[in-house]
């Protein structure tokens, strides 16, 4: 407080915020120049300033409001000017943005005012992002067309649509593999293969037949120039028959199929070392008799008949009869042995030999032999008959080796032996 002690003027006026006081004994105050609290104009200002539900009131005449920005808000004072400027700093809060991203079915939402959305492409879709434009670009970088094969697939496209499918006449030019039923209902169906594999085993025809049937049906085979040959069922007949052509372009001879009862025939035809087997369906198998033996076919009652001509000599080599067999050899000597005989002792016991023996010189020599074999592979032999012109020409022997019976004889070379055999079976 400041205290005055002597006379003073105010010539322009004079301002008390607090109390005045004068203890002078004289002075003079001109009332109209005095301000009172009745003449001052005071400001209209808020007694009270309320943020967002909640009230600030000032605590005294020297309170201070300090205003404090959030994220995104940013407030400049000017005392020059004395203003406050608030303004918001991100730009996208201004914006009618949404809160809340849903991709397929996933809800996206901003964890801060900060948070960015990344567009991330899969396979075949490219993402460009433009800072200039402020624009988002995608792609497809896949599959950019979709292009049929002719004759195989069709592909057609309309407005947000794609059709794919199979043109009027398809033409598969690799592998076909159909894992269900293939129907097949046009009249024709051809098929250009080297090789047909079925793995049914018994193909129907005729599958459209109701009722009576008056339709043949068969396989024929194309044969080119020449007629083809062809097996069918003849519905008129009633009887399977088949059309055998020849080599030529002549007409088939078509025949019933005998079905009287199963008929077994022979492939082959052999005698043990030779075998005939049919060249084509009309090959034509020959008997054909030779030296004693005859053979005639009659035509009439489709018999062959095999006989023996009694006006020639009959000439057989071996003949087997039941417990026993005939036969006969020869052999000429290179040496001081030769064999004459060898039999298997797992088919007979027992034989008998003529043997004749002749040198060049004309001498001559008939033995009768005897030879047998026990259980216990022992052999027996005796000459039970022998005779010669000037001497003896051979010896003769039997021995057992490996399940067999060998007769030697034992004699010079040159000696021309002639072997007329009996044998008994084991």
């Amino acid at each position: 407080m400041a205290t005055v002690n002597k006379n003073f003027r105010v010539k322009n006026g004079l301002t008390v915020e607090g109390n005045v006081t004068i203890t002078g004994t004289s002075g003079t105050i001109n009332s109209s120049n005095i301000l009172t609290e009745a003449t001052v104009a005071y400001p209209n200002v808020f007694a009270t300033i309320s943020a967002n539900g909640t009230s600030v009131v000032a605590d005294s005449s020297t309170d201070t409001l300090t205003l404090t920005p959030s994220t995104g808000i940013t407030i400049v004072g000017n005392a020059t000017s004395d203003t406050i400027t608030i303004t918001n700093s991100d730009l996208g809060s201004a914006q009618e943005i949404f809160k809340t991203v849903s991709a397929n079915g996933t809800s996206i939402v901003a964890d801060s005012n900060t948070d960015t959305l990344t567009i991330t492409p899969s396979t075949g879709i490219t993402v460009v992002g433009n800072a200039t434009s402020d624009t988002i670009t995608i792609t497809n970088s896949g599959v950019t067309g979709l292009t049929g094969t002719a004759n195989e697939v069709e592909v057609s496209a309309s407005t947000g649509s794609v059709t794919v499918g199979l043109p009027d006449n398809v033409t598969i030019g690799n592998n076909l593999t159909v894992t269900g039923n293939l129907t097949v209902n046009g009249t024709t169906t051809t098929l250009n293969t080297d090789t047909l594999a079925v793995e049914d085993n018994i193909i129907m025809l005729n599958t459209n037949v109701t009722g009576t049937p008056t339709l043949d049906a068969g396989l024929e085979v194309e044969r080119g120039t020449y007629t083809n040959a062809k097996i069918y069922w003849n519905e008129t007949a009633n009887a399977w028959y088949l059309a055998t052509p020849g080599d030529s372009a002549g007409a088939a001879t078509e025949a019933a199929i005998a079905t009287g009862g199963s008929t077994n025939l022979f492939n082959t035809i052999s005698d043990g070392t030779n075998t005939a087997t049919p060249d084509s369906s009309n090959d034509t198998l020959t008997f054909a008799g030779s030296g004693a033996i005859t053979a005639t076919v009659n035509a009439t009652s489709d018999t062959v008949t095999i006989g023996i001509n009694p006006s020639l000599e009959l000439a057989v080599g071996f003949v087997t009869l039941p417990d026993a067999a005939f036969g006969s050899s020869s052999a000429t000597s290179s040496g001081s042995t030769v064999v004459i005989d060898v039999w298997a002792t797992a088919t007979y016991s027992t034989a008998k030999y003529l043997v004749q023996a002749k040198n060049g010189s004309g001498d001559i020599e008939a033995t009768e032999i005897l030879v047998s074999v026990d259980g216990a592979n022992n052999v027996y032999i005796t000459e039970y008959a022998n005779m010669f012109s000037n001497a003896s020409l051979a010896e003769y022997t039997a021995t057992y080796a490996s399940g067999n019976v060998t007769v030697t004889a034992t004699t010079t070379s040159g000696v021309v032996f002639k072997v007329s055999s009996t044998y008994i079976e084991a």
